[in-house]
């Protein structure tokens, strides 16, 4: 869990588009203060409004995991 939380690349866990965890490189990525400021938030709070791959990758049929690029 420490290798993850001091990452230097932004790494973020969510279920159903609700944000489980997210290191500090993710909360300065999101533009957020404080972990605490993401916690529990929708990923969508952060994604573009209009982009399709936001959708598709959080469709509650696809059980895989995936990784995006922002």
């Amino acid at each position: 869990r420490r290798l993850v939380e001091v990452s230097p690349d932004a790494i973020l866990v969510h279920r159903m588009g609700e944000i489980l965890f997210v290191n500090e490189a993710g909360v300065k990525l999101l533009g957020a203060e404080s972990v605490r400021d993401v916690l529990s938030r929708s990923i969508r709070d952060f994604c573009p409004a209009n982009e399709d791959w936001v959708e598709v990758g959080l469709s509650a049929e696809d059980s895989a995991a995936r990784t995006f690029r922002l």
